[in-house]
């Protein structure tokens, strides 16, 4: 009944008002039909690739507005909510692990009479590390099944996170191999300093996959990733003026 032409002067009897809460109609979701009613007709549609792939695509953004997708969506994230909160404290402790590490080599911690430190940071970082490239693989894996691979190529998440796990793995070899190069060479630091930022931009990234955070984060990221023009005029301005202090 709830899809009838609204009128202005039609009110809603209490059984009418009792069956649409009961649907969950009125919370903050919007007007929704529940998942069971989707998933009794089209069983682990919510598994399906191609659905999953339409709605990773956000090619047609409207397709969230219909009940029907945001069941789908609702479903597939009650199975997936355990996996991506494991992922999101690791990629977390990851993150603090390299802090730490980035303050051993600055000698700035209160644990330097410890000799324990070094070895347990890099053995958490090494399994960490190891666990994230398994699943990267995984995830490699079921595009070519999927055949998609192309579109995994052109993914700037799939690639930053590729760029993470081959840096991660080039950083720990090198600090297990040989600290005291990797304590000197400006190189070896220069890796270590992009690999502990992508590790950072990692958890922030995760972090949108919650409704509590994700709602509040998005229209943020989505200015900053706007404000590319405004930077470039602003560029422009201080280039000339740059110019101008070094013409005297």
């Amino acid at each position: 009944f709830d899809e009838r032409p609204y009128t202005a002067n039609y009110h809603k009897t209490d059984a009418e008002t009792a069956f649409e809460q009961s649907l969950g109609f009125d919370t903050t979701y919007g007007k929704q039909v529940p998942a069971e009613v989707f998933y009794c007709s089209f069983p682990w549609l919510h598994r399906h690739p191609e659905v999953l792939r339409i709605f990773a695509s956000e090619r047609n953004p409207s397709v969230f507005e219909e009940k029907a997708a945001r069941a789908i969506v609702r479903m597939a994230w009650s199975e997936a909510r355990t996996r991506h909160t494991v992922s999101f404290l690791m990629d977390l402790l990851a993150a603090v692990l390299f802090f730490c590490l980035a303050l051993v080599l600055r000698g700035e911690h209160w644990w330097q009479g410890y000799s324990w430190h070094l070895p347990t940071i890099v053995t958490l970082l090494f399994l960490i590390w190891a666990k994230t490239l398994i699943w990267e693989l995984l995830q490699l894996w079921g595009f070519q099944l999927n055949g998609s691979l192309m579109q995994y190529m052109r993914s700037l998440d799939n690639l930053a996170d590729v760029l993470r796990i081959i840096l991660t793995g080039i950083t720990l070899v090198v600090v297990s191999s040989d600290w005291n190069n990797f304590r000197t060479g400006k190189m070896w630091r220069l890796i270590f300093a992009a690999t502990g930022f992508l590790w950072w931009l990692r958890v922030l990234n995760t972090l949108k996959g919650y409704e509590s955070t994700g709602e509040s984060m998005l229209p943020i990221l989505n200015a900053t990733f706007a404000t590319g023009p405004f930077l470039f005029v602003v560029f422009c301005f201080i280039a000339g003026f740059w110019h101008v202090y070094y013409s005297f």
